[in-house]
């Protein structure tokens, strides 16, 4: 697809400018290497460099292309330096290989201003920004992606889009309105392939929509176009979802409602946090914990974002760090006097489960009139209270008197004893910890069907997803950057998630529940690289749980309706954060103070930060990090092959615009394949996966490459096929008994043939290169965890390592060995 588009600024970025075209701060310079010559910023965090550009419409979608060199590793933001407009982030090198050339990233951007900048900020030390050029493009449209079949008979897999924070929507897509942020964000799920929409209706307190059963509220951000920040809440938001439905219905996109149910206002509301009156006896509907302390606080971050919290912010120093020394709303206790992350209010609990039902029921019965309107997704983090998050909650009265009524085990702890919770836990994970655990999963799953049942007597096609979060879960359960936060060290996340109330297996068979596998795709693991003694402990946790718990990828590789959630885990440098009033003549705020469409409450803010050379001092520096292009389709495609995902989703703060061809080259096929199960062909799916699928007398078979390097499939059939239709382009290919179809770096494709026609076998063969380079590094690998034995040394997990890469070398399982190489375990024997 050739977009449109018309050059209206090239920046020579090894080329000099004056002060008003061009900023650096830090030891910015141009360097030449065996790459090319390019401009490079310091090796220090935040040192940057930026160019200011203008554009003449507004009214047009434009496009950076940025070149920058693939040399080494590099951890950079890239940003307007005020909004989120166009922001996105390159990683390269650590576990991606370099390949020592210039590379492009086109990132589309609407404007708000026609005085533009461009930024480049390092986030690590001695990881450094780097452009050599940026080309301005203004594009004469977005077009939708191409589809060259008719309409399919059967209901098809879907990629899109899932949003884990609401408040970005006015600061993003140039957008200064609601109307204009769905405008450019329907346009672009079109352009990019992305045909589904997961966007929370319910965030950290409440409902984001106006609700009868409990007290909503919604807040968010713009930025106007003289740079001002303003945040913008009302406790009576606008109908906004009905607003966006109705545009779906008529663009043929699907939405999701997600609701994240750390908080309901009517259980804040009549909570009893007394401890002393619970250990006498007093009946509470909170979480009672292991240490005989009630769970008066989420514990984590969320503690602020309610929008009746806002206007004490304005008297306080530093509004949102959750220490800050002020009396929250209910009365709830800030995470750092809190000391523990989980549910406040316990799943089981009669009143919580009937007001959960009640407020999921009044959210689908609001939108099941939409067709786009597909279901609601639960995001199960450790503080969320549709589970228990972790083994350390549920240990108060009426949970325990239901566990011995229902299992018979009696538990020898006095019923009036003050300490009674820390004892029920000590002896219920130390004597009966299997028969604990599987009794509270049972539990959550009659919970869950009942909240499915409720779901589908409103609309029996509607679906209940349950996101299975890592990345918020993992650091508030385990911790985070030390040796028993990795790989092997730590439980498996299927463990964890037992432990939560959650076992996949118990869920295989049920109807109308998707359970979503969340990963980590926004460089979250580099986040400490930030500080100069940054430890290899920091640069592996999730990723290396991602590829390598194998535990956890089966249980979810067997479930029927599997879904796959890509998470763009954002970078934040806040500086000095301040909200104050707008001046009392503020007549643009007036203006722009609606949020989704609502009157709004406001305040400026901004962040501070010490002066270096930038033109505005209105400044956010927040933004994911992803890796080189090259590399971007990833997980999409582990998920395919290890999991034969039925949907993914990816997202975060605002919506990623700088890898829309990858995007496209995907979903071309990912949403034409039928949304079931297909069969696995042969023993082993890396670094390819072909799998089978016998559908209305129809034949259907995808191939997925795992990796970013070229692989040749060679699929043998036990007869002729008569014809061999290509899914994507309806093209014919050559029927014969053997297949050789060639698949470039993370290739996904698929084909019709007839039913009769069985798949013998396949082979996969990589560059003879690539399989050299590998078992090279897989000698180093095990000579190293050879030498730390001999000396008595210790690695967790360098035992298992061990015995497999030496398997996977002889197997050809090149895909794992290549993240097994780049592990924790590994990088910890090398360094060591």
């Amino acid at each position: 697809m050739e977009l449109q588009k018309k050059l209206i600024k090239h920046i020579d970025c090894t080329k000099e400018f004056g002060p008003d075209e061009y900023f650096s701060f830090g030891d910015v310079k141009v360097v030449s290497t065996e790459c090319g010559t390019y401009r490079e910023a310091g090796n220090v965090p935040l040192s940057r460099f930026g160019y200011r550009f203008q554009i003449e419409n507004l009214d047009k979608p434009h496009m950076a292309v940025v070149r920058y060199p693939d040399d080494k590793t590099r951890f950079m933001i890239i940003n307007d330096g005020t909004c989120y407009d166009m922001s996105t982030g390159i990683q390269t090198g650590g576990p991606w290989p370099v390949s020592s050339e210039m590379k492009e990233i086109h990132n589309v951007f609407w404007a708000r201003w026609k005085d533009c900048s461009i930024v480049f900020t390092n986030w690590s030390y001695d990881q450094p920004a780097a452009a050599e050029s940026i080309d301005i493009y203004e594009l004469e449209e977005l077009p939708p992606l191409e589809t060259s079949t008719p309409d399919l008979p059967y209901k098809t897999r879907s990629i899109g889009i899932q949003y884990e924070d609401p408040c970005g929507t006015q600061a993003s897509e140039g957008a200064l309105t609601f109307e204009q942020w769905l405008e450019h964000i329907t346009t672009y799920m079109k352009h990019s392939g992305q045909k589904s929409l997961c966007y929370p209706l319910c965030w950290y307190h409440g409902p984001f929509f106006p609700s009868k059963t409990q007290p909503a509220d919604s807040f968010g951000m713009v930025i106007a176009p003289d740079r001002k920040q303003y945040n913008l809440w009302t406790t009576e938001p606008a109908d906004w979802p009905g607003v966006l439905l109705e545009k779906f219905d008529n663009e043929g996109l699907e939405f999701h409602g997600v609701l994240t149910l750390l908080r309901l206002g009517t259980l804040m509301e009549k909570m009893n946090v007394d401890v002393e009156a619970i250990k006498s006896g007093a009946e509470t509907y909170n979480n009672m914990l292991w240490n005989d302390k009630v769970q008066s606080g989420t514990g984590d971050w969320t503690i602020v974002y309610n929008a009746r919290n806002y206007e004490n912010f304005l008297n306080v120093q530093d509004p949102v760090h959750v220490s800050t020394e002020m009396e929250y709303l209910y009365y709830e206790t800030p995470a750092h006097k809190m000391g523990h992350c989980g549910p406040m209010f316990n799943p089981l609990h009669p009143t919580v489960q009937q007001t959960a039902l009640s407020f999921i029921r009044e959210t689908v019965e609001k939108y099941a009139k939409h067709k786009s309107f597909k279901g609601v997704n639960l995001s199960m983090w450790s503080s969320a209270f549709v589970w228990f998050g972790s083994l350390k909650t549920g240990y108060d009265d009426y949970t325990i008197k239901l566990f011995q009524r229902e299992t018979g085990i009696e538990i020898p702890v006095n019923a009036d004893d003050p300490n009674r919770f820390s004892k029920r836990y000590e002896y219920l994970t130390s004597e009966h910890k299997s028969e604990w655990i599987k009794w509270r999963t049972e539990k959550i799953r009659e919970l869950m069907r009942q909240i499915r049942d409720v779901i589908v007597s409103v609309r029996d096609d509607l679906e209940l997803c349950l996101d299975l979060w890592c990345e918020m879960t993992v650091p508030f359960v385990y911790g985070a950057d030390e040796p028993k936060h990795q790989i092997f060290a730590r439980d498996s996340s299927l463990q964890m998630f037992k432990e939560g109330g959650i076992d996949p297996a118990l869920y295989c068979d049920e109807t109308n529940i998707r359970l979503k596998y969340q990963m980590e795709g926004g460089g979250r693991d580099r986040c400490m690289t930030r500080f100069e003694d940054c430890k290899t402990e920091s640069l592996h946790m999730f990723r290396d749980h991602d590829y390598l718990d194998s535990e956890t990828l089966d249980a979810f590789g067997k479930l029927n309706n599997v879904g796959t959630l890509i998470f763009n885990a954002w970078h934040e440098s806040w500086g000095e954060n301040k909200w104050f009033r707008a001046d009392g003549d503020d007549k643009q705020a007036e203006k722009l103070a609606f949020i989704y469409g609502q009157k709004a409450e406001y305040c400026r803010m901004n962040s501070i930060y010490p002066e270096d050379g930038f033109w505005w001092d209105s400044q956010l520096r927040i933004c994911p990090a992803f890796t080189d292009e090259r590399y971007f389709l990833e997980h999409y495609a582990h998920a395919l092959a290890e999991f034969d995902s039925l949907c993914i989703t990816r997202g975060g703060l605002f919506l990623d615009k700088a890898h829309g061809e990858k995007l496209r080259q995907f979903a071309k096929v990912f949403n034409k394949l039928p949304e079931k199960k297909f069969e696995t062909v042969g023993a082993q799916t890396d670094p390819v996966a072909v799998r089978t699928l016998l559908l209305d007398g129809r034949q259907y078979v995808y191939m997925i490459n795992r990796e970013y390097y070229p692989v040749e499939v060679e699929i043998d059939f036990n007869a002729r096929p008569e014809a061999i239709e290509d899914l994507d382009s309806g093209q014919k290919l050559n029927a014969q008994e053997k297949l050789i179809i060639s698949l470039t770096g993370f290739e996904l494709k698929a084909f019709i043939i007839e039913p009769e026609i069985k798949l013998e076998k396949f082979t996969a063969s990589a560059p003879p290169e690539i399989v050299e380079d590998l078992k090279s590094r897989a000698d180093q690998a095990i000579a190293a965890i050879d030498k730390i034995n001999s000396v008595g040394k210790n690695v967790v997990g360098m035992d298992i390592m061990r015995s497999e890469i030496p398997q996977a070398v002889a197997s050809g399982r090149l895909a794992w060995l290549r993240r097994a190489l780049d592990s924790y375990v590994i990088d910890k024997c090398l360094e060591l």
